[in-house]
């Protein structure tokens, strides 16, 4: 977790804290389908063992806080290659139940508010705003990628 603000840190607490739900300290595998499900119910159970395995750093089948930071602060608060933005784009792809490739604001409020809840819907439609340099009132995958690599 070095390199990463308090803010930050904040972040991925409120995103642990949605996975987490029996407020154990750790995520079991149950708890991520649970979660997993309600993004995509199409998501296959291989899908969701890769991502276990990908986060259980220690193999002892729980993610505990400090593997779910790790893992998810390199992923969401560096600036990697395009491949890897792709990959969180089809992250945002499968809240976009229409598949239209674009997240509209109806979609990305959806997703702020499972990692955020205290966004306002305002503050929301701000950010879209910003990121939204065609005006379309959606983000494309290039308008995703210039958000993330700025």
């Amino acid at each position: 977790m070095s390199g990463l603000t308090k803010e930050q840190i904040n972040e991925l607490k409120n995103g642990f804290k949605i996975f987490d739900q029996d407020g154990s300290g750790s995520i079991d595998p149950q708890e991520i389908r649970s979660i997993m499900a309600n993004f995509d119910s199409s998501i296959s159970e291989n899908d969701i063992d890769e991502l276990i395995d990908d986060l259980d750093k220690n193999n002892d089948g729980m993610v505990d806080f400090n593997e779910f930071a790790n893992q998810l602060g390199k992923k969401f608060y560096s600036q990697p290659p395009r491949a890897e933005l792709e990959a969180a784009f089809k992250y945002f792809e499968w809240v976009n139940k229409d598949g239209s490739g674009f997240i509209d604001e109806e979609e990305l409020i959806q997703v702020i508010r499972q990692f955020n809840p205290k966004y306002s819907e305002e503050r929301i439609k701000k950010v879209i705003s910003t990121i939204d340099k065609d005006n379309s009132g959606k983000i494309c995958i290039d308008e995703f990628v210039q958000m993330m690599t700025q």
